[in-house]
Order: structure tokens, then sequence, then C-alpha cells
């Protein structure tokens, strides 16, 4: 059998009695390589053609056959053995004779004199032009570089991927000629954890399960749709499964299918079905519904806004030890809503709900603690929770740490470290931290030193987020061409922006500039402005 078409060969009705190490195929035909030099280089398939990159085999020139070993490891076929021999001769193994590598997973032999020759000094143009034969082929295909001079590559790609593989050689006649690659040892273990044919049977085992009516196998279908794995992803298959087990009493089942049912995935959107889902979890136990109950009151999704009926919900969902709905209870407190405003109360919820991991509670209470609010103000506290969000990844809790360290409030002043959680943060989006890395290319400071260019691309990142003191500071850069091409307009647009948001001295530098703009450039600069 050809190497290609065992490739292609269906796996159906294979049996595989140890799909983790690899059912082996005899050898199969590949190709034919026709030597007219005096060795075959052995290499990555997407490096030069090397010796110093690759092992270079000295043979005698002649036609050699082509072939390679698979084992089959439950369906995911890798090619574990490359042999390539004189035609026509009868063979054995003989010593080890050095290793090749590769970085990209892909092995090529080729004619070295012939081949190198046509590869010429243009690197990148010869790759080019066997490049898509490297993308297209999955397993294996040859590469051909020139054809009128029998210029060409066969590739295989290597066992597992990347690495190191002993080369061994063919000997007839006390001759080399040929060798032996060898990418998988034998009896080497899957290394991927699930074969095919394992996952295969595992999601099918799953699904005869939920077929039966196991609501909990049927729930963990919905889940392998929803998460798309092993299988690919489908929101309206994981909802069918999701209803299933939510009918036989699954109370996470029913609150997954809620949100799917809030937020139309998978199904057309319906809050009173949503709100049926809801209580059916709530009612079994399943605190995350409460919480979801109290969303949709509190956002009048398919019911009047309700504040009041929210924390009943938040609060229920508190007290069976809820992180969100802490949070939400505290969020409710902190700013009067369906109830009586109170710091104190907002401080305890954000503390406990803080205590049960919540990032964005961490954050609220660190700020709480900054300015005193229903706690007793204290800079260390502040820190110790600002820190606590940072490393759940909070970006808020980043910028405010970074706050932290330069000014040294709750902690020893730090700038370095400062600077590198303001960098954090506004890679993380927050405005504040684009504007403050904006400044601080901008003005040059330590490990930032002046570069206009990188001031530019942040403080662009704050003013696109709405800051307005961002705007005026772009509009700054571009007037005065400080490390980009003066920009009069550009400038102007941004002036116009600054002083909307009430930037005064924005307004004045537009007062200024004004005159100095042509008749199509204000024309330019009012419609941006409408």
């Amino acid at each position: 059998m050809k190497l290609s078409d065992y490739f292609l060969q269906t796996v159906e009705g294979i049996h595989y009695p140890a799909p983790q190490t690899g059912l082996p195929s005899g050898w199969l035909d590949f190709c034919e390589l026709n030597l007219k030099g005096s060795s075959i280089l052995v290499v990555d398939a997407s490096f030069v053609p090397s010796k110093d990159d690759g092992l270079l085999i000295e043979l005698p020139p002649g036609k050699y056959q082509v072939q390679a070993q698979v084992l089959d490891y439950g369906g995911d076929r890798r090619p574990a053995r490359l042999r390539v021999c004189l035609s026509e001769t009868n063979a054995t193994m003989g010593a080890e004779i050095g290793k090749t590598w590769t970085d990209t997973a892909t092995t090529g032999i080729c004619d070295f004199e012939i081949f190198s020759a046509a590869w010429g000094e243009d690197n990148d143009a010869s790759f080019e032009i066997i490049k898509p034969a490297l993308e297209d082929n999955h397993h294996c295909g040859v590469a051909v570089l020139d054809a009128n001079v029998g210029a060409v590559m066969p590739f295989l790609h290597s066992g597992f991927g990347d690495g190191t593989f002993p080369v061994h050689e063919l000997v007839a006649a006390d001759r080399r000629v040929g060798f032996e690659v060898e990418f998988i040892s034998e009896g080497k273990d899957y290394p991927f954890g699930e074969t095919p044919f394992e996952r295969n049977h595992r999601i099918q085992t799953l699904l005869r399960q939920a077929a039966s009516g196991d609501p909990e196998r049927q729930w963990q279908a919905g889940q392998m749709y929803r998460k798309g794995e092993g299988v690919i992803s489908d929101t309206a298959q994981a909802a069918h499964w999701y209803a299933q087990a939510a009918a036989g009493g699954h109370a996470e089942a029913a609150y997954t299918l809620g949100t799917f049912y809030e937020k139309g995935t998978g199904v057309p959107q319906d809050y009173a079905r949503a709100r049926e889902l809801y209580e059916q979890a709530a009612s079994i136990g399943f605190a995350a519904a409460l919480n979801q109950l109290g969303n949709l009151y509190h956002r009048g999704h398919g019911v009047p806004v309700d504040d009041a009926r929210a924390v009943q919900y938040y609060a229920a969902a508190a007290e069976k030890n809820s992180s969100v709905g802490q949070f939400n209870l505290a969020n409710h407190y902190a700013h009067g809503l369906g109830l009586e405003k109170s710091d104190a109360e907002a401080a305890k919820w954000f503390q406990k709900s803080a205590e049960n991991g919540f990032a964005k509670a961490m954050f609220n209470l660190g700020v709480l603690y900054r300015h005193g609010r229903g706690v007793p103000q204290d800079d260390k506290e502040s820190f110790k929770w600002f820190q606590a969000g940072a490393a759940h990844k909070h970006p808020e809790s980043h910028y405010n740490l970074a706050v932290c360290y330069e000014t040294g409030r709750g902690v020893e002043r730090d700038q370095k470290r400062a600077r590198t959680l303001f960098m954090m943060a506004a890679m993380d989006g927050v405005n504040l931290a684009q504007f403050k890395l904006g400044m601080l290319y901008k003005q040059g400071a330590d490990e930032f030193p002046g570069n206009p260019k990188n001031s530019l691309t942040w403080l662009q990142k704050a003013a696109k987020g709405g800051h307005a003191e961002a705007h005026f500071e772009v509009g700054d850069l571009y007037e005065r061409g400080d490390g980009v091409p003066a920009d009069r307009l550009a400038a102007a647009r941004h002036f116009q922006a600054a002083a909307a948001k009430g930037v005064a001295k924005a307004g004045e530098r537009l007062a200024i500039l004004l005159p100095n703009l042509t008749d199509a450039e204000r024309a330019a600069l009012v419609a941006s402005g409408q």
C-alpha cells in the first residue's frame, strides 16, 4: 500500500487492542528518489539545505526506494520510521551513524549536491517555492524546487513532533545502501492523553447513557457540546441535553439552560423561560440561580425593574455563600439600590465575597479601605486587597496597586514595580493606566525614557476609551510634531474632543490653532464634531 493511501484509509472497523502503544503498519511505499550525487541530506524540511543543520549520509548513486512505517494510535496515525534503500537490494540494519533533528515536526531528504545547487543564495525565494507543498500536506509529500534538474525533497511528519532522532545505516554485501530514521521507538506510549479511538468510545458511551435518561450524563453531554470537548462546539445540541437533564431534576443544567434562554444562546431568547428555569434550579438549592433571578429584576429582563426584589434574591444567594451574590448585595448596599444605603453593610458583604475569592470584591474592598468608607481608613489594608485582586489578574487592581507603589500608600515606594504594574494594567485595557503610561513615555522617567511614538500609542488608546486629558495630550503631540508628523487637523480634532469633555486648556489651544487651518481643514473639523 502507498503511504498517502494509508493516511486516507478509514479507521472504521479496526480493532485496537492497545491504542496507547500503537498498531504498526507494514512498510508503506512513499516515493522514489533518484540520487545523482554522492550523498543524501536528512534535514528539517523548512531549513536551508545545509550539512550544518542536517545529517549528510554518503551513498552510491542510483534509484532509492523511500518507505515509511506508521503507528496507529487509535486513529491518530503517526510516522514511526523512515526507510531509504537502494532499489532491488536486500539490506539489513547496521550501526547508528548519527542523529537528525527538526524544529518544525517535518523531516525531509534530498540529493544534497543537486538540491543545494538549485537552492542558490536566495533562501527566501527558494523556500517560497517549496512552502506550498509543506503547508498543503498533513502527513507526507514531495516538495519540488526544480523538476528539470531533479531537485526534489520528499518529506514526512516526524512522529510526535519536534525532536532528535537516531539514524541507522542499511548495509548489503558490506557496503552502505541506505538508512532508517526512527521517529518513534518501539513500545512508545501515546503522549497526548486520549487517542481518537478512546475519545470516540468515551463520547459514544456518554451519549448512550444520556439517551437512556441519566440526568448527570445528559448534563455532561451538554457540557461537552457547549465547550467543544472532543466534538464540534454546538450550542443547540448543548441546549438539547441541558433540557433533558433539567427535566430530570438536574439543578445546574436548569440554571445553565436558563442562561442560554436569557442570552439567546442555542435557543431563541426568552426571558420568561429563563426565569422559570432559574426558579427551578433555585428551588433545588442552586445558589447561582438565585443570583441570576436577582439580575433579571435588577436589569428588567422580562420583568419590571425591581431592585427591592433583586436584593431579596441576592441576599438569599449570599446566605448560601455565593461570592457573586455577596458581591451584588454589597453593590446594592453601596449605592442604596432597593434598600437603605450603608457603606458598613457594603464593606461587610464585599469582605465575605473577597474571602470567597471574588476578585472584583477584593478591588472594591481595597477602595473602601483607601477612602475609609464603611471601614476605618487603612492604607495597608487597602494595599493588601489590591494586591489580592491583582493576584487574581483583576486589571483595575493592578492599576491601583501601581498607584500604591508609586505614592508609597500602604507599602514602601517602588517606582520600578509601579511602572511594571501600570504596564500590565494598560495592556489589560485600563483607561487610566493607558493614560499614565502615555505620559510616562512623553515626559521620560527612569525605565521609561522619552519616546513620543510609544507615548502617542498609549495616549491614543486612552483617548479612544474616553479619557479627556488623553485627547489633549494627543493633540499636543500632533500640533508640535513631537515624534510624529505634524498634523494640524488631527491636533484640532483632539483639542475639540478634550474641550467638549471640559478640558479648558484644550479650548484655549484650539482657539489659537483655528486661524491657521485651511478652509478645507475647518470644514473637516466641523464635520467631525457633528
